[in-house]
């Protein structure tokens, strides 16, 4: 008897999961292989049901464990398709091995079962094992002298146990130094303990956000997209990431939502006849990289990377130095620092020098304090006003030149888009009124969202949004530019001309961690396997839009208000707000003690000390309090939004 330890692994959703989700989704994609893309739900779905019913039949009648040659012998497949059934198998065959993916986590568990003892795998499958070798191999989970038995090789099964008892024999082994791994159950945990054998159940389901669309629903815009949608996000979290400490945000929540926008955008901007679709410096970087793998190879449409930012399309707004001319830019930032400020309008650093003198340059000011007016005074000042005019006009022209290098703006009919996550849409207005009539008539704009308070389209042009927002709920969303959109560059503050006469980006000065750029390259790995998964699936490609609406906003909604503690855990390091602000951390140690105090405080009419950062509340109490905070939060929310201290302020605008 073998005395050494056995390690058998279930291979199908245990070593291998199928990047479509569920075994019936697996069999509506055969269905639309054999039958054709165009053919209709109701004959696709009497060909999955015909074909799981051979299956049972055959299992009632004593064979327990059918080659798949078997199983078509026994359909009438004349009625469906005039492809024979070798060319069928050999195609769902191909259909495997496109779908199937390696689990990572039971991949490393393997490689710890090989050190101490001997490994094989053990599968329910109708395919033999030669076939199941080959896509072990191309995942490097197997080993050349590592054994796999499959049901049908020996008329066996797991579900009934003679498949155990089968490798018991041959193997001659003890059951006592047998422990098998598996997802299901009954084939994968009940039989094997009953058998005496060690059993480990693997969990590979789903989450909490793939769960929203885990279905196939029959009222839906395509069938089975939702159902492949959570496919898909439970395939990248669990093939894709190597790190589980993000709680599935990356798979979940980043790939949720950007993979059907970016898609979406892509096909609109193709039904539009756009030429050109940039993407916006810096928040639309990542979306671009998406759009490279979701672009189509036999699209014609160029994808561009375009250095824009507030910083350099604000100061466009002063013209003749004018007070109201000022006071639009603050109003649209809303919350800054002054130093913040005057390096946008251009004040060089004796200026600044000066000005911090007998003002604080560095203290944060809301538009409309009494900080804010000083400001205001101090850049009205003639020789600064002078200096900001004289900067607007370059700034302006600069700008203006820039665009035309890069194709943006046009002397012919052509049409542009710009891809943007959006707000306020304020850049769109301001460049809307420098660039020419007929580019501004032929550009179009994309937005991830915007507020119900964005700029009318009279005052800015054509844009299409995919997401609409209270301006009250709008101060949540900073884990999408915060974290999600964030990449590798600093904010763009400038242009100039380089010694070839070419337009130049400047950035600004301010150093990004190497933590944080290796985080973005892990980010950008992941989002580019994403999306050329995402595009091997027709029917997400084509049902975007609506995986959109119904899905990615549900998974937004539901993170802002209820974010849960290990993603919130993940994220509390690496978001920081610095929006024309000094950089601050948005989700930090709450106190209810505090807040409840504050509120006694005001009701007393004692002041306290506002502070005029934001928070992102709900992950603030699931970051101190855990998930079980966020159920106290809900009841006494009334209560903690009076909190002083905590106040936060809307921002309107990026």
């Amino acid at each position: 008897i073998f005395k050494t330890m056995i390690y058998s692994f279930d291979i199908f959703d245990t070593c291998l999961v199928r990047s479509c989700g569920s075994r019936k989704n697996f069999l509506y994609l055969l269905a639309r292989k054999v039958l054709g893309e165009n053919e209709s739900f109701e004959r696709q779905r009497d060909f999955v049901r015909k074909r799981l019913e051979i299956e049972h039949s055959l299992y009632i009648n004593g064979i327990e464990a059918p080659v798949i040659h078997r199983i078509y012998d026994n359909m009438s497949i004349d009625y469906y398709t005039k492809l024979n059934k070798e060319c069928i198998i050999e195609q769902e065959w191909q259909l495997e091995i496109d779908c199937l993916l390696p689990v990572i986590k039971v991949k490393s568990l393997i490689e710890q079962c090989r050190k101490k003892g001997k490994v094989m795998f053990i599968s329910d499958m109708y395919f033999p094992e030669s076939k199941l070798r080959t896509i072990l191999e191309k995942y490097d989970l197997i080993r050349p002298s590592e054994k796999i038995y499959v049901s049908c090789d020996y008329g066996a099964s797991k579900s009934t146990g003679r498949l155990f008892n089968i490798v018991k024999d041959t193997e001659h082994i003890n059951v006592k130094h047998w422990e098998h791994f598996g997802d299901d159950f009954n084939n994968d945990f009940y039989r094997p303990k009953i058998l005496g054998i060690k059993p480990h159940l693997i969990d590979n389901g789903y989450s909490q956000y793939e769960n929203y669309c885990n279905i196939i629903n029959p009222c839906s815009f395509d069938k089975i997209s939702p159902s492949v949608f959570a496919g898909i996000m439970r395939a990248i979290r669990i093939s894709f990431c190597k790190n589980d400490d993000d709680g599935g945000f990356l798979s979940n929540v980043m790939c949720g939502i950007l993979l059907p926008f970016v898609c979406s955008c892509l096909r609109d901007a193709e039904l539009r006849g756009i030429k050109r679709l940039y993407f916006a410096s810096r928040d639309a970087y990542v979306m671009l990289l998406a759009a490279k793998k979701l672009l189509p190879s036999t699209s014609q449409m160029e994808l561009k990377y375009i250095h824009l930012s507030t910083r350099v399309i604000y100061p466009t707004i002063i013209k003749e130095g004018k007070e109201s001319e000022i006071r639009e830019i603050l109003n649209k930032i809303q919350v800054f620092t002054p130093i913040a400020i005057m390096k946008m309008l251009g004040l060089n650093e004796n200026e600044v020098v000066s000005v911090s003198s007998i003002f604080d340059v560095n203290k944060t000011c809301i538009y409309g304090d009494k900080d804010s007016e000083k400001l205001i005074e101090i850049l009205l000042g003639s020789s600064n006003i002078n200096q900001i005019k004289e900067h607007g006009e370059n700034q302006t022209r600069l700008l203006l030149a820039y665009l035309e290098q890069e194709g943006f703006i046009t002397s012919n009919d052509i049409k542009v888009g710009l891809v943007d996550i959006g707000w306020g849409c304020n850049s769109q207005k301001y460049l809307s009124r420098i660039i020419p009539c007929h580019s501004a008539n032929n550009t179009m704009y994309y937005y991830l969202g915007v507020v119900d308070n964005n700029v009318f389209e009279e005052s800015m042009g054509d844009y299409k949004s995919y997401l609409y927002t209270d301006i009250s709920n709008i101060e949540h969303p900073k884990f999408l530019e915060c974290y999600i959109c964030k990449n590798h560059e600093t904010t763009v503050v400038g242009y100039k001309k380089d010694s070839m006469g070419l337009i130049r980006p400047v950035f600004s000065n301010a150093k990004i961690p190497d933590e944080l750029l290796s985080d973005f390259a892990y980010r950008k790995q992941i989002i580019e396997q994403s999306a050329e998964l995402y595009s091997c699936f027709p029917c997400l490609v084509q049902s975007s839009n609506e995986l959109f609406n119904l899905y990615s906003t549900k998974i937004i909604g539901d993170f802002l208000i209820q974010p849960p503690s290990k993603m919130v855990k993940f994220l509390a390091s690496r978001m920081e707000w610095d929006h024309y602000v000094s950089s601050s951390n948005i989700i930090r140690k709450y106190s209810f003690s505090k807040s409840f105090f504050n509120i006694v405080k005001r009701k007393l009419g004692i002041r306290t000390k506002i502070s005029y950062v934001y928070y992102w509340i709900p992950a603030c109490i699931s970051f101190t309090y855990g998930d079980k905070g966020l159920k106290l939060y809900k009841y006494f929310g009334k209560l903690i939004k009076n909190s002083c201290i905590f106040k936060m302020y809307r921002f309107y605008v990026k």
